[in-house]
């Protein structure tokens, strides 16, 4: 094999990897949200605390790139389980000039 068939045929494969891993990013991983639910036992827990909802959030990457109304969907869904605290974890917005409109229309939807 001479080195230019090498070339190409490194270059095919990695494209042919590439162009679904790509696609899974921007197409697929976006909207793939998990829900748990969870009953949590804890040793000396303060009696405040018992019978308390508690909605964890982690990487929303709010922005642009992404549709502000899927996400805005999803803060409904949690604002419906009326939790008594939410808990942000991760990325929560993609830092981008253009990101601010995007984070301006879910903000509706953070507590004041």
């Amino acid at each position: 094999m001479n080195r230019r068939i090498f070339l190409k045929t490194g270059f095919k494969y990695a494209l042919a990897a590439g162009i679904p891993t790509l696609m899974y990013a921007n197409q697929i991983e976006p909207y793939w949200v998990e829900w748990t639910q969870n009953s949590m036992d804890f040793q000396n827990l303060d009696s405040f605390w018992i019978g308390k909802r508690v909605v964890q959030i982690s990487d929303l990457h709010i922005g642009a790139r992404f549709n502000p109304n899927y996400q805005i969907q999803e803060f409904q869904k949690i604002s419906a389980l009326k939790p008594d605290l939410v808990v942000y974890t991760g990325d929560f917005i993609s830092v981008d000039d253009r990101n601010l409109e995007a984070l301006w229309k879910i903000s509706a939807f953070f507590p004041r």
